[in-house]
């Protein structure tokens, strides 16, 4: 199996700064195209390996899975227990 190095890249919304993308080293081509288009709204903008995969919200889990071609997990059934051990509270 061939493992290849790729990145996930969230641009979350402003919090402090003024070009209203923040991280170390802001795409402006990001800025100028989804923000500048959407506003805020945009937000957050999430690049896989450098092209935008999503906008204006976070993806679930089965869309990072399948994102990264991984297989995703259903979240298992919770157990039923009572809160006593089985007894009455």
């Amino acid at each position: 199996m061939n493992i290849t190095a790729q990145t996930l890249q969230i641009f979350d919304p402003a919090m402090c700064c003024s070009t209203g993308v923040c991280g170390p080293e802001v795409d402006t081509k990001l800025v100028q195209n989804s923000v500048t288009e959407k506003g805020e709204a945009a937000l957050p903008v999430i690049l896989v390996n450098g092209k935008v995969a999503s906008t204006g919200r976070y993806p679930a889990g089965s869309e990072l899975a399948l994102w990264f071609k991984l297989k995703a997990k259903s979240p298992s059934a919770p157990t039923q227990s009572s809160c006593c051990g089985g007894g009455t509270c």
